[in-house]
């Protein structure tokens, strides 16, 4: 075994200058991952689900090492986007509140004075111009605020609270039309692409919406008024140019567009029943396969 790192591996390679027999006792695989206790566990009647729960469970567990990881057998890296969508994956299975107060502290660390952060974390230099931006570098909001959600503990929002804040206002600050264009966007699309400026945007309203019932938990009235308003413009603006109030259609009507609008909060009330049932109606019409990677939980 390698004295300085880990590896991820699914096989392994014998070479011998003499015949050897080997049987599953002659190897010895070594399951390394960050000390979480387990909190919560799924049992059911189908053995399907409960090999599927088992899966999902080793694969997070596989890229916690320290900080959340994007795969254990290659770059290792603290992709901030796919920290954040398995954030509550593993809060539900396990007490990891340690690891990410650990690793909300390295934000803070690399967070550049006008906001921004990279796209990776820890850095060593590289992310905060290519791969960051709302849909990825988000964590900084949703991962305080899915520990706050889980713990009812208010310390990571409190000590993350500054930074939140910095990096909203720079993306009001970039963004003069009030909907913004910074990010990836629907990243490895299948067969549609949503625009940029509606993945990102949405990302960008929750930050503001978790910005503003932070500050109403802190206290900070000023603040929750300031960035309440703000979401109010952010929400108007974005079904002013997306929802089709007369199909309850967002956009071209793919699944990303229906299902982000309706997930992160951005659909009048009036019209989420319609909304959800375009949606139901398009995954249908996809066959019920998922034709979208750009999803996370949400402030509520």
């Amino acid at each position: 075994m390698p004295r300085f790192n880990y590896k991820g591996f699914q096989y392994v390679e014998v070479t011998s200058s003499r015949p050897v027999k080997l049987t599953k006792e002659s190897l010895t695989g070594y399951f390394m991952h960050s000390a979480v206790p387990v909190a919560g566990k799924v049992r059911s009647s189908s053995d399907m689900i409960n090999k599927i729960w088992w899966a999902t469970n080793n694969s997070y567990l596989s890229n916690l090492f320290g900080y959340p990881t994007d795969c254990p057998q290659r770059e290792k890296n603290g992709w901030t986007g796919d920290a954040h969508i398995a954030s509550e994956t593993g809060l539900f299975s396990f007490d990891g509140i340690t690891v990410y107060e650990k690793w909300l502290a390295d934000h803070r660390d690399e967070q550049q004075p006008n906001g921004v952060l990279p796209s990776i974390i820890p850095t060593g230099g590289w992310g905060y111009d290519w791969g960051n931006g709302p849909d990825w570098t988000s964590t900084i909001a949703i991962i305080p605020w899915n520990i706050y959600l889980f713990y009812g503990d208010k310390k990571l929002l409190t000590d993350c609270y500054d930074n939140i804040k910095k990096y909203v206002d720079h993306i009001t600050e970039i963004s003069p039309n009030v909907l913004t264009t910074w990010g990836l966007g629907d990243w490895v699309p299948v067969k549609s692409k949503t625009p940029v400026e509606f993945t990102s945007s949405c990302f960008y309203y929750k930050d503001v919406m978790i910005l503003t019932r932070t500050a109403q938990l802190l206290g900070k009235t000023a603040d929750a008024e300031k960035y309440s308003a703000l979401a109010a413009k952010i929400k108007t603006a974005f079904n002013q140019k997306y929802l089709d109030r007369a199909t309850a259609i967002y956009g071209q009507g793919v699944q990303t567009e229906l299902s982000s609008a309706l997930y992160w909060g951005l659909v009048p009330e009036d019209m989420k029943a319609r909304v959800a049932a375009n949606l139901a109606k398009r995954v249908a019409q996809d066959n019920f396969h998922r034709m979208w990677d750009c999803s996370a939980p949400k402030a509520s």
